[in-house]
């Protein structure tokens, strides 16, 4: 016979398990709920650009390597971060939330860069991207992002256009982050070439105004000696007046007399 004591004991170690579990899964619900994961447990940011906690690219390591030289190639050419996080299943939040925490921690809610979550379990894709803005102005910051809205929504259209029906999740990642290379670095070209004419229009617009004012300054210069050289020759002459004698004296009127006297001899 089994004795009662025992079962009794058995009963308390399964409702203490079954607490534990409770509780953890209601703790996991209410991070969920309360917006996503605790920074403290993301991971840190690849130095591949690929984080494959789903181990989808175990088998595939070639579509790897490729998407990795996509990612950090745009880091090197044009310092824009772009990371891909791929998760077989995220217990707190969603992908949305995942992608928002893993852009604060990877890129910095201050600078603009990209970061894509995908749930394999759920078949789920996200994208963390610089904060809301219009015509290049961050809303939140206050400051030009390189990353708009109206430039982002057509690249995020052309890939869902691309890529619908795609059932393979390697060949739709690999694809995804090929068209996401290639869009950003189209814009971002553009947009370094943009600035370098903006730089040349005001370099030739600079030159043109300093240019304007030395040919003013010229100009005033030589009217200025100019007018100063016909002034010093001039000369001006009294005219030539008849005056009759007056009240009998040898000179006077229009006459001059003029006399010179000898130096005076040097003192003793």
């Amino acid at each position: 016979m089994t004795d009662p004591g025992k079962h009794r004991g058995c009963r308390r170690w399964v409702l203490a398990v079954l607490v534990v579990a409770t509780g953890a899964v209601q703790g996991q619900l209410r991070s969920g709920l309360e917006g996503g994961p605790d920074p403290a447990d993301l991971p840190p940011a690849p130095d591949s650009h690929v984080f494959d906690s789903a181990e989808l690219f175990k088998r595939d390591p070639d579509t790897f390597r490729q998407i990795s030289e996509r990612l950090t190639g745009l880091r090197e050419k044009h310092g824009l971060p772009v990371y891909l996080a791929v998760y077989g299943g995220i217990l707190t939040g969603g992908v949305s939330d995942r992608a928002e925490a893993l852009y604060a921690t990877w890129v910095g809610k201050g600078n603009d860069g990209v970061v894509v979550v995908c749930d394999t379990d759920t078949r789920s894709l996200d994208m963390g991207l610089p904060p809301a803005s219009h015509h290049g102005i961050s809303v939140d910051e206050d400051r030009l992002t390189r990353l708009p809205d109206y430039k982002m929504i057509p690249i995020m259209r052309k890939m869902q256009v691309e890529l619908n029906g795609e059932e393979d999740q390697v060949l739709y990642l690999d694809r995804m982050t090929e068209i996401l290379a290639e869009d950003l670095d189209a814009l971002l070209s553009a947009r370094r070439e943009g600035l370098r004419d903006v730089s040349t229009w005001k370099f030739i617009l600079a030159v043109l105004v300093v240019g304007a004012v030395l040919a003013g300054l010229g100009v005033l210069g030589h009217r200025f000696i100019s007018n100063a050289d016909l002034r010093a020759r001039q000369r001006f002459y009294l005219p030539d007046v008849m005056v009759g004698s007056r009240l009998g004296a040898p000179c006077g009127g229009g006459r001059v007399s003029e006399s010179s006297f000898p130096a005076a001899p040097p003192g003793p």
